[in-house]
Formats: structure tokens, C-alpha cells, sequence
């Protein structure tokens, strides 16, 4: 017999206990119905890709749920599914994942400080996060948002990744360098540039990167700076308000490009001027005449 005292606890068991599943079905029964349409929706997505589905994976997954009585995916505690089984952690990653990008709209992806770009058709993500002022971060997810639908295919976001790289790396050189951690768009100048280049050329020097890549840096800084003062962005009322338009990256502030002195299999000019007389000779001689 159950004691009186016992029915809330019968009540909670009945809510958490992991029912008899029989071959070939997972039971959704129990779960908040938001859970079910979103597993629904997951494991369609899943199927729609081409990728199946064991239910040896799907059925830990669900008890997790059913355990910790979660009402979303986006609640759910990954660490306790990498306890059951291997496969069951990839699902678990991979339904969050899809249902997310599958009730997510650009416009609410924009908002966000670290953009799914499979969100805006693309794929991989664009990461804002090391852009530590707020007025900086606001330029670089305007610029980023014009950007993107500039570039097609497999690797339509590499410039935008890279440049927005850059520009974190700027935000730190700020942050370093300047008494308000580069708070106040209106108290840069040129001397800030002149810093965030010196300081990738000591990175040159020490060989933490490469001559292409500190050229590569500078080159996405400038355009950055181009860019966003042709889009406004640095006039009175824009994000970037204050910002100096008249400050630009000048030839020395960016590193010399090394390029030979003579190209690849040409001649000395030594060669060339001892050769000159016999080329002379050669083109007044008489032509030879061929007789039948």
C-alpha cells in the first residue's frame, strides 16, 4: 500500500519515469508539448538533410528531457546527454542546432553578438564578441550585414569573417592604448592608427604572423574605415557619430609591399649591354638567299 505522503512523489515519478518503449518507437508522451513540436521539427530537419536517425540515439535524448522536465531544446543540459552515449550527444547538438536556425528570422539573427550565418543562407559564424565597445561593435554588424550579400559561393564569407577579425584585433589595441579603452569615437586620431600598425608590425617582427597577413590587416582596416564613413555611419546621429572622417591610412602607414627589383629569368643589365653589339652586327648582316 502507498502511504498518504506519498502522492506528490507518486505524481513527480509518474512525470520523470522513462517509459517501456517498445521496438522501433520513442515515446513523446509526457513531454511540454513546445518539446515535442520541437523534436518534431528537429528530426524532420534532420531527415530533410538526408541524415538518419538511430532510435538508440534518439531515446536518451528524450529521457534527459523527461528527467530534467525541460520545456525547451534550448534548455536542454548537454553535459547530462554526453553521459549516456556518444551518438546520442551528436543528436542532441545537432536538434538545438536546426530547430534554432528553423524559428530564427535574419532580422533577430542580426541582434544577436555571434551570427549563425546558415541563418542568412551561408554557413559558419560571424563572431562580434571580441569587439569589446559598443559603438565599434554597432559599425562592424552594420557593415558586416551590407557586406555578406556582396559574396557568393562556398566561401561568400570569408571577407567579412576576416575583416571583422581585424577589427577585434583594433578594438584591443584600443582598449590598451587609449585612457577610455576607446569608449569616445571622437577621440581617436591618427595617432591610434599609427598604434594598432605598429603593433602588427611588432607581430611581424617576433614571427607571431607573416608579412602577408600583416598587409592582408592593414588592407581590411583601411577599406573597414573607407566603408563605413561612405555608409554614413560617422555622421551626426550615426552609430559611429564623432568618428574623425578626416583621418585616413596614408602610404607609410601601411608595410611596403616587397616586390623584386627584376622579375624571374630576365637578363642582367650587365648581360644586356655586352650582348647589344653582336645584336647589331646580327641584324645588318645580309639575310641568306636560297637558290633552286
Amino acid at each position: 500500500m502507498l502511504r498518504k505522503d506519498s502522492a506528490p512523489d507518486l505524481r513527480c515519478w509518474l512525470r520523470v519515469a522513462e517509459p517501456v518503449n517498445a521496438d522501433h518507437f520513442v515515446i513523446f508522451k509526457g513531454l511540454a508539448e513546445q518539446m515535442q513540436l520541437e523534436l518534431l521539427l528537429g528530426l524532420q530537419a534532420r531527415t530533410d538533410a538526408g541524415v538518419r536517425t538511430r532510435v538508440t540515439a534518439l531515446r536518451p535524448v528524450v529521457a534527459v528531457v523527461r528527467r530534467t522536465e525541460a520545456t525547451s531544446l534550448a534548455d536542454l543540459d548537454e553535459s547530462l546527454i554526453k553521459q549516456t552515449r556518444l551518438d546520442a550527444s551528436v543528436l542532441g547538438r545537432y536538434l538545438v542546432t536546426a530547430v534554432q536556425r528553423a524559428t530564427t528570422t535574419p532580422d533577430e539573427e542580426r541582434r544577436k553578438d555571434v551570427w549563425d550565418l546558415a541563418v542568412l543562407g551561408l554557413s559558419r559564424q560571424l563572431d562580434f564578441t571580441p569587439i569589446s565597445q559598443a559603438w565599434l561593435r554597432e559599425t562592424a554588424k552594420r557593415w558586416a550585414e551590407e557586406e555578406l550579400p556582396q559574396h557568393r559561393g562556398r566561401q561568400a564569407a570569408k571577407t567579412s569573417m576576416d575583416t571583422v577579425s581585424v577589427v577585434g584585433q583594433l578594438s584591443a589595441c584600443l582598449r590598451e592604448t587609449r585612457p577610455d579603452h576607446g569608449v569616445d569615437p571622437a577621440a581617436l586620431s591618427r595617432r591610434d592608427i599609427i598604434a594598432f600598425t605598429n603593433r602588427l608590425a611588432h607581430r611581424e617582427r617576433t614571427g607571431t604572423i607573416s608579412v602577408k597577413m600583416r598587409v592582408r590587416a592593414c588592407r581590411d582596416a583601411r577599406r573597414f574605415l573607407t566603408d563605413i564613413r561612405a555608409m554614413g555611419l560617422t555622421r551626426p546621429g550615426g552609430v559611429a557619430d564623432g568618428f574623425p572622417t578626416t583621418s585616413s591610412w596614408a602610404a607609410r602607414t601601411s608595410p611596403p609591399s616587397r616586390t623584386p627589383t627584376s622579375r624571374a629569368g630576365t637578363c642582367p643589365p650587365g648581360c644586356f649591354r655586352s650582348s647589344t653589339p653582336t645584336c647589331t652586327s646580327w641584324k645588318n648582316a645580309a639575310a641568306p638567299t636560297c637558290a633552286e
